[in-house]
């Protein structure tokens, strides 16, 4: 079966803060939806990491604005 989770995080830096790596892992997501992630590639990475997930993101191009992410567990073949 194929797990999806979407979680707003206002930040992910807060969001982890607040238990988002715990909750992960106990729902083990195979996809996972962000948005306004409000981050870097790098500082998302450090969240996600490239081990474990496979990334693709939307980073704003206006600082403290808010980004989008799909994050997998399998690589993505086409991102639109």
């Amino acid at each position: 079966m194929l797990t999806i989770a979407t979680v707003n995080v206002n930040g992910i830096r807060a969001a982890f803060r607040r238990g988002m790596g715990d909750w992960l892992e106990s729902r083990n997501p195979d996809v996972l939806l962000l948005q306004e992630v409000r981050a870097s590639d790098e500082i998302l990475a450090d969240h996600l990491p490239p081990g474990e997930w496979h990334l693709a993101h939307e980073e704003s191009q206006t600082k403290g604005r808010s980004g989008v992410a799909i994050a997998t567990r399998l690589p993505m073949s086409a991102i639109r």
